[in-house]
């Protein structure tokens, strides 16, 4: 989530089916070739545990890793 990129997720055959891309931080899906499209209505992610997921396109963005701290208190 350090570098702003965007990627494109094509089949097989190479039609495009999703475009991934990560913004200030934030992993978003900006376009998708399913007719529902909600992965691309969803709200961008940057928590790590949290997910996009297109089912019919079978398509899976999770984030990982991060430093494992979820708040501080004091």
């Amino acid at each position: 989530l350090n570098t702003d990129i965007s990627v494109e997720v094509k089949d097989d055959n190479g039609a495009l089916l999703n475009t991934v891309c990560i913004k200030n931080g934030k992993a978003f899906v900006s376009y998708a070739s399913c007719s529902g499209g909600d992965c691309a209505k969803k709200k961008p992610i940057y928590m790590e545990g949290q997910c996009i997921v297109c089912l019919p396109n079978g398509l899976t963005v999770i984030i990982r890793g991060g430093n494992g701290i979820d708040g501080v208190t004091g």
